[in-house]
């Protein structure tokens, strides 16, 4: 597997773990130091974020319509 494979692999297992609505499992893929708009919160505060992401949007899910994986991964929000 390449690091492109890699990457998007990465992005899958995660996406599929908020899918599930395991907000622990996805948290785990950001790094322990984790940031949010630039400040440092780490993976509690990421979780924090999934969680009302999840609360105020039960149904909402992240679905990949394209992977730039040198870089940048999209996250979209379908409407």
């Amino acid at each position: 597997m390449n690091d492109q494979q890699s990457n998007r692999q990465l992005v899958r297992e995660q996406w599929d773990a908020f899918n599930r609505g395991d907000m622990v499992g996805a948290a785990e893929f950001f790094a322990p130091d984790a940031r949010n708009h630039g400040r440092p919160v780490g993976r509690a505060g990421v979780l924090a974020v999934l969680k009302d992401i999840q609360g105020t949007f039960p149904d909402v899910r992240f679905t990949a319509l394209d992977y730039v994986c040198e870089d940048i991964v999209p996250y979209p929000f379908p409407g």
